[in-house]
């Protein structure tokens, strides 16, 4: 007799991640109460379940949902409003402007505006480092997607609070509001441009130590990445929750001391003017030691959510550089997008790959205009092809997200009258 389950999606091509380097063809996911019972032969998966919905997907390929590890989505509007440095010159960049000037209603409608972004794009678990977190938890529980909320850390006075003591006490008390919540992860984020003190930098190691929350960096191009991370290891923050993003160089001595803590990368290839050496040290290091994610952390005009540009970017450079066997370039390039960023968060038990007894969250690839496919030639394909990737399906946790390309939950109805009453409250 047949177990009664609440969903399985056929699938032409699935690429579980792990087990590593495989693509599967004519496979099926079995699924129930948010979580993966069984992935097998379409056949085999058919047999055995019985399932309430069923969804048949002739000509795509499955994937874990993508992370994006600093995502800075309310970023997002503040470009489709166009306001930029030019606006404010004297705060020096978008994400000041934001700490001045911006409010909790701000934040929430430009979490829901980016939000449905990171849904077409095929992103179902993302981090955000930002003031009135709780308004961008409250758009993230709305819509069902995973995130991993950055309590920011600053002496810059903004609306949200006058100093670095309110920011603590503010980010602590909503991390115990919402800590149970299975959806959710918490880290505090100290950008490397706000000058905390030493002194602040211990009290924010205690109790990262205390309550084992990841401390989160924000690197610039114009870092003195040594000088920085010797600072955070004399301060006792290197661990291996501690993540680094927009790290633009990695000499010898530092991938050093990335490997002695098992540091987390967030690897920004939009954003961050990378040397060429960099691409060697990072596939080399990635290699033995899967801590480099990706990430959009300093969203600027020119960048964009789209985890697949990324992929193509850092795996062009590494062509450059390398020269890497392209097969094996594109398995590498996907797993820093899915399950790395899943380790980057700690919930690599939960996300970040298609098995067993982990979280449905899952995206479909439509293939059609990419015809003649081969087992073989898919990852690369995906990643490198000009023709226009058409992630077509969502799911989180089981709950669908979004089904041929528009999002359930976030119409875009709704993204249009935001967009709308912010300009004009511009005006």
């Amino acid at each position: 007799m047949k177990s009664q389950i609440d969903l399985i999606i056929h699938s032409k091509f699935v690429i579980p991640v792990i087990p590593e380097n495989m693509v599967l063809q004519d496979y099926s996911l079995a699924i129930d109460k948010g979580r993966i019972v069984a992935i097998g032969p379409t056949k085999e998966i058919q047999s055995n379940w019985h399932p309430r919905e069923e969804e048949f997907l002739q000509n795509h390929l499955l994937l874990p949902g993508f992370i994006n590890c600093d995502a800075q989505i309310t970023q997002n509007l503040l470009k489709i409003l166009q306001i930029d440095e030019s606006v404010a010159p004297d705060h020096g960049s978008i994400k000041n402007i934001q700490d001045s000037i911006l409010d909790e209603n701000f934040i929430f409608d430009a979490c829901v505006v980016g939000i449905h972004e990171l849904v077409r794009k095929g992103i179902t678990c993302f981090g955000h480092n930002v003031i009135f977190p709780e308004a961008m938890i409250s758009a993230a529980k709305s819509i069902g997607i995973k995130l991993q909320v950055g309590l920011v850390l600053q002496n810059k006075k903004s609306n949200y609070a006058k100093e670095f003591g309110d920011y603590l006490r503010l980010g602590l008390s909503i991390r115990d509001k919402y800590k149970d919540l299975s959806t959710l992860k918490f880290a505090f984020s100290i950008d490397q441009n706000d000058l905390v003190k030493s002194e602040q930098l211990s009290i924010t190691t205690k109790y990262a130590n205390e309550l084992e929350m990841p401390i989160n960096i924000v690197f610039h191009n114009n870092a003195d990445v040594k000088f920085v991370v010797d600072s955070l290891e004399s301060a006792g923050v290197l661990n291996e929750q501690t993540q680094l993003s927009g790290i633009e160089s990695i000499t010898d001595d530092l991938c050093c001391t990335l490997k002695r803590y098992n540091c987390k990368v967030l690897h920004t290839p939009l954003t961050t003017r990378y040397p060429d050496e960099y691409f060697k040290t990072l596939f080399q290091l990635e290699g033995n030691n899967p801590n480099f994610s990706f990430a959009t952390a300093n969203t600027n005009k020119f960048s964009t959510l789209d985890v697949f540009e990324l992929m193509k970017v850092t795996g062009i450079l590494a062509r450059i550089n390398l020269s890497p066997d392209s097969d094996l370039l594109a398995h590498q390039l996907i797993r820093m997008a899915t399950i790395n960023g899943a380790r980057a968060f700690g919930w690599e038990s939960q996300i970040g790959s298609l098995e067993q007894g982990k979280d449905a969250d899952i995206i479909a690839i439509n293939l059609d205009q990419m015809l003649g496919l081969s087992l073989d030639q898919l990852p690369e394909r995906i990643i490198f092809s000009e023709i226009e990737k058409k992630i077509s399906h969502s799911w989180s946790k089981g709950e669908n997200l979004m089904r041929d390309q528009s999002v359930n939950r976030i119409p875009v109805s709704t993204v249009n009258t935001i967009v709308e009453r912010w300009l004009n409250n511009k005006e």
